[in-house]
């Protein structure tokens, strides 16, 4: 049986309805919370200062996989064990995480001295000359305590062939547009996902509409592109 854990179902709740992020950005804090649930209850933590072991969950990550009915499996160990999650996937539960602990300090369901576990406080001292803004004053920044160092890839395109080929096997208007969008767009699944017949502009020429873009594109609201269940990073358009 599954428990409602009070400052996670708030946290989620406020990122919903309070910031209005999208249903895939929410569903995905939520899987990442629920791993270092998970990781508490299994290694009999208390998940409210469990923050100051992040380094061991961090671990955990890497070499525990999940099963395919959504339960957490055995941790592979041992010299040569293939990691199951990559350090991007590690670095974004861990944002979740760090979210959630943020806000269970907000809501006084943690100390706040646990803020130092998760975050290092830094200020622009630290910073070389060059990069002091005259006039700026003092600022202080919060900095992660754990986080992976991500390797720099290359992240290929899809070639034309293969987009036309999947193009030609679309049966309806929609799935074709959903490929045009995807491939030429720019657009990610959950931005498609969400977007709205009020979120582009169709014709050539928008100025009555008060944008100065020409062509067909997306509409873009404050540099950020607008679907009809939130917002996400601007798109090409």
């Amino acid at each position: 049986m599954l428990d409602v854990v009070r400052p996670a179902d708030h946290w989620l709740r406020h990122l919903r309805f309070d910031q209005h992020r999208a249903e895939l950005t929410t569903k995905a804090y939520a899987g990442d919370v629920a791993l270092y649930l998970s990781w508490c209850r299994r290694t009999g933590r208390d998940r409210r200062m469990a923050a100051q072991d992040l380094g061991l969950f961090m671990m955990w990550l890497k070499y525990t996989p999940v099963q395919a009915d959504g339960s957490v499996g055995t941790v592979v160990s041992g010299p040569g064990a293939v990691p199951v999650r990559g350090e991007r996937r590690v670095n974004r539960v861990l944002t979740g995480v760090r979210g959630l602990l943020a806000h269970a300090i907000r809501i006084g369901e943690v100390p706040p001295w646990l803020l130092g576990q998760i975050y290092e406080l830094a200020d622009t001292r630290n910073l070389p000359h060059e990069a002091y803004v005259e006039g700026a004053g003092l600022e202080y920044r919060l900095k992660a305590r754990h986080r992976l160092q991500e390797p720099n890839s290359q992240v290929g395109r899809t070639s034309d062939e293969a987009v036309v080929a999947m193009f030609q096997a679309c049966r309806k208007a929609r799935d074709r547009l959903i490929v045009l969008l995807l491939a030429r767009g720019g657009l990610r699944r959950g931005q498609v996902g969400g977007l709205r017949r009020e979120d582009c502009h169709l014709l050539m020429v928008s100025r009555a509409l008060g944008c100065c873009v020409e062509g067909p594109h997306p509409m873009s609201y404050g540099g950020r592109i607008q679907t009809g269940r939130g917002r996400s990073p601007a798109v090409p358009g």
